[in-house]
């Protein structure tokens, strides 16, 4: 076995079953919280409020990870890991009895693996800075898997076992998260968290000092997350108005992911064509063709035929954000812009989860839809006009 393959093997468990549990209690959010009582707009409220606080503490938990005498990653992922794992546990126990609790513990697990998803990207793209030999795009592809399979399991076991399914299996994926995280044989890089002191101190306000294009950037990325929230936090709804089953919500995850996966696992031969900016530009214009056409689907069996369209938007943008950072960025920048690059995941459910389910309500789904894709449409302009300017400003740095 090769040193690449080793490595690569060794990293590839953790963003799998990282995105195991992701699936399972951010996947069937919607799912969960109506079935103890909430209604839409609820919902939405829950995890927008679980995206603000995420966005809010993925900034500190970075800038934190890049101190000379914090905790290593791999510490970090393993203390977030095991505090999910009791997090489902106690869902479990509470399996809705008093919902206003229920949400409240279940906001808790959201916020978990919100904050933790820029440190697993930031622990392999150390380990290749520290000239490990280890695929990324493949290992984030083999994430998409884990995610695709749990999508299309979670859609039978919810129709079978009901809302307990949920925290079952995010139990499952933070214990073995937990574990293959315990496994990993990384070291913290002596020379990780040098710099000026004060530029330490300084946070975000120094960071977008020196990269004011960066900024802008996030603001499109977010539009188009904006319009993917929506249409992943109200799956369940979308599918029923189009004449499915919990069971069928399953199956279009399983198929959104079936595109998002090849886009991740073949990125680093794409990359080798065509360089990062240009797929990342790309991306926002495929988040708008696919809100576009899942408008426009008149059933079930039309969303279907969508969602392979996730190749080039999430698929892509998921690998081409963090690799953007990493090639560009300074090396005492990397952990924060990794935090940053996430950050428009969280604010586009912040600010599209509670819109999303007011509109759900109060104007139908038709409505929602419509907003969704008008969001994606100037987040394409926005990103496609922003990513050049903060690639001057980064290379200038």
């Amino acid at each position: 076995m090769s040193i690449k393959n080793s490595w690569t093997l060794r990293y590839a468990p953790i963003p799998a079953f990282y995105w195991m549990a992701y699936s399972a209690l951010c996947g069937y959010a919607s799912f969960f919280l109506l079935g103890i009582g909430l209604n839409s707009t609820q919902t939405g409220v829950v995890i927008a409020l679980s995206g603000a606080a995420a966005a809010f503490l993925q900034p500190l938990i970075a800038g934190f990870a890049q101190r000379p005498k914090s905790p290593s990653l791999r510490v970090l992922i393993a203390a977030s890991a095991g505090t999910l794992s009791l997090t489902a546990l106690l869902l479990l126990i509470l399996a809705g009895s008093v919902p206003f609790l229920t949400a409240c513990v279940y906001s808790v697990g959201i916020v978990l693996l919100q904050t933790v998803m820029p440190l697993i990207n930031a622990l392999g793209t150390e380990c290749i800075n520290q000239g490990k030999k280890l695929d990324f795009g493949l290992t984030r592809g083999l994430g998409g898997l884990a995610y695709a399979l749990t999508s299309l399991l979670m859609g039978a076991l919810c129709a079978v076992w009901g809302t307990p399914a949920v925290p079952v299996i995010t139990i499952l994926g933070g214990g073995l998260l937990l574990f293959f995280t315990g496994q990993f044989p990384f070291r913290k890089s002596p020379s990780a968290g040098t710099g000026d002191a004060s530029d330490q101190n300084a946070g975000g306000l120094r960071f977008f000092r020196r990269y004011p294009g960066f900024l802008a950037m996030l603001a499109g990325l977010t539009l188009c997350y904006i319009s993917h929230m929506i249409l992943n936090n109200f799956l369940l709804q979308i599918i029923l108005h189009k004449g499915g089953t919990v069971s069928d919500q399953g199956i279009s995850m399983f198929l959104a992911c079936c595109g998002e996966v090849p886009a991740m696992m073949l990125y680093s031969r794409l990359l080798k064509r065509v360089k990062c900016a240009v797929w990342f530009k790309l991306t926002g214009f495929a988040f708008l063709l696919k809100a576009a056409l899942s408008m426009l689907a008149p059933n079930v069996g039309l969303y279907f035929a969508v969602q392979p369209l996730q190749f080039f938007a999430w698929g892509m943008v998921s690998v081409a954000a963090v690799d953007f950072v990493n090639q560009l960025m300074r090396p005492d920048d990397k952990i924060h812009g990794q935090a940053y690059i996430s950050v428009p995941l969280l604010l586009g459910s912040v600010i599209g989860s509670p819109i999303g389910g007011w509109l759900l309500d109060h104007t139908g789904l038709d409505s929602m839809m419509v907003f969704s894709t008008v969001c994606a449409a100037v987040g394409a302009a926005v990103l496609y006009m922003s990513v050049g300017r903060a690639e001057k400003e980064i290379k200038k740095a």
